[in-house]
């Protein structure tokens, strides 16, 4: 698990380490400046050689104690229904804003607009992940009741960055991908007021889980659109409603 009284914030590649390549002090300050992997393993900080292909990046504590219960609040009132898939209704519940994908038409289409009160958090994420904040279309809030978790699953391909904000509990954040007959594993305890960065191979080639919770617990989900015909579609129509509402 992260020492987070050591860094404030970390990143690594889900990638294949080497695990005999040692780093020296100037190797390890070089990779730094790249955003270096960190490894975390039995509480120790061990510095390896990894590809830095696809990435997971972590901030602790990027919102407020009190705004992390000013957003509990809002979010304890939205219409959550229990998350449908061909009929069979999951243990999380959800609600979708900006748009939302349909498992009918196996499609993103366009959903209830961003509530006021998550405008500030995106513009907050994507200043953090250096995105422009209109970029992040999409919101889909999960609530986890004790008893509720998220089996193993990859975003949709219609989707492509991924920003997840945790709040009120502490979670285990699993990662694997398929390796021959077996498959590689990493994990890191997420914790509330925290929030993650998931791109390339880290969002289209790992799988991600969250076992089940025995509390309660929100994760607000902002995602960009992929560059598909479907998304330029959808962007032309959002951008001609914008120019009607301003003439």
């Amino acid at each position: 698990m992260v020492s987070q009284s050591h860094f404030s914030q970390f990143a690594f590649s889900l990638w294949t380490p080497n695990e005999t390549s040692y780093l020296s002090a100037h190797e390890r300050l070089q990779l730094s400046r790249r955003r270096a992997v960190l490894n975390f393993r039995s509480g120790r900080l061990v510095r390896r050689a990894w590809s830095l292909a696809g990435r997971f990046t972590y901030r602790p504590d990027v919102v407020s104690p009190d705004e992390e219960e000013a957003l509990a609040r809002e979010l304890g009132a939205l219409p959550f229904k229990p998350f449908d898939f061909h009929g069979y209704l999951a243990n999380r519940q959800v609600v979708s804003f900006g748009y939302r994908y349909d498992y009918g038409t196996r499609s993103v289409v366009e959903a209830t607009p961003f509530p006021e009160f998550l405008e500030s958090l995106r513009r907050k994420v994507a200043a953090l992940f250096d995105r422009p904040p209109e970029t992040f279309r999409q919101v889909l809030i999960n609530q986890y009741q004790p008893g509720a978790g998220i089996g193993w699953h990859r975003d949709k391909a219609q989707f492509d960055e991924v920003v997840g904000v945790s709040l009120l509990a502490p979670c285990s954040l699993r990662f694997r991908r398929k390796s021959g007959a077996t498959w590689k594993r990493a994990s890191l305890v997420v914790e509330p007021r925290s929030a993650y960065l998931l791109s390339g191979p880290a969002r289209t080639v790992w799988e991600h889980s969250i076992p089940v919770l025995d509390r309660l617990r929100y994760s607000i989900t902002l995602r960009t659109l992929a560059a598909t015909d479907a998304a330029r579609r959808l962007n032309a129509k959002t951008a001609t409603r914008q120019a009607t509402r301003q003439r």
